[in-house]
């Protein structure tokens, strides 16, 4: 019996671990230049309250933080609500570029990170880039 329960507990271990998953989306964007897409996404993802942290206007590619500090009143109390979304733009010779984004969320408070599903807003927003940007 000892043998099934951590074979039960290391099972329901692993399967925690793998429930969180970033919420990605794309579209090809066949009227749209690449630099086009590159300063509609970055103006969009500014307007909502992000900051970009790592970008690369030759490549394609930034990303853009939020954070939030929960108070008194959440479960989450003392926690950092950390948001971010990845932005590329993939440009294929002979091809219509690609826009893709890409949402994810965490909780740090201290040491601690705990990642968690992005929330319906921050996918909400990877949406509005898409079909913004995406013409």
């Amino acid at each position: 019996m000892p043998r099934n329960l951590i074979v039960l507990l290391s099972a329901l271990s692993v399967l925690g671990c793998a429930s969180v998953t970033p919420y990605k989306t794309q579209r090809p964007a066949p009227t749209s230049s690449t630099e086009a897409l590159y300063s509609c996404a970055a103006s969009l993802v500014s307007s909502f309250g992000y900051t970009v942290e790592q970008a690369s206007k030759e490549s394609g590619f930034f990303k853009a933080d939020r954070s939030e500090r929960k108070g008194a009143s959440s479960i989450h109390w003392g926690a950092t609500l950390n948001e971010e979304l990845t932005v590329f733009i993939l440009s294929v010779p002979g091809q219509p570029p690609t826009l893709q984004v890409t949402a994810a969320s965490n909780y740090s408070s201290g040491r601690n990170l705990r990642l968690v599903d992005p929330s319906e807003q921050t996918k909400a927003e990877a949406d509005k880039i898409i079909a913004t940007c995406a013409k």
